[in-house]
């Protein structure tokens, strides 16, 4: 069972300027039902979705705080009312996430752990042949 929650009428504002480069948005308790803090999540709003994880208590309660990245990806204004849904997501929303981290670092990180992976499996492979052949 997925953990969901609908967001109505929930006011945007604007994110803490030392977590500019986070990948994450804060969410109040109330608001947020059986979605657990610390999940990664899909937050869509109007269409638009974006990825991310769910971390702490905004500055205001029961508002929705986000830096300008993933404001600008759903298209919405400090202080909108949105209408929306948070999902929790899994292992594959989760790289998602980390996919669509506005950090470079975490972005490079996940394309070479993949290789790594890619490369550590072809390398049993070769070996599992080689023992037969």
């Amino acid at each position: 069972m997925r953990r969901s929650a609908k967001l109505e009428s929930v006011r945007v504002i604007r994110g803490r300027e030392s977590e500019i480069h986070k990948g994450w948005i804060r969410l109040s308790d109330k608001l947020r039902d059986l979605v657990r803090h610390r999940a990664y999540v899909r937050l869509v709003v109007g269409g638009r979705k974006v990825y991310c994880q769910i971390k702490g208590e905004p500055r205001e309660p029961g508002c929705l705080e986000m830096s300008e990245y993933y404001r600008e990806k759903l298209d919405v204004g400090v202080g909108d009312a949105i209408d929306g849904e948070v999902e929790e997501l899994g292992l594959r929303g989760r790289i998602r996430a980390w996919c669509d981290h506005p950090d470079d670092i975490v972005r490079a990180a996940l394309i070479l752990g993949l290789i790594s992976m890619l490369l550590g499996g072809s390398g049993l492979m070769l070996g599992i042949i080689g023992l037969f052949y």
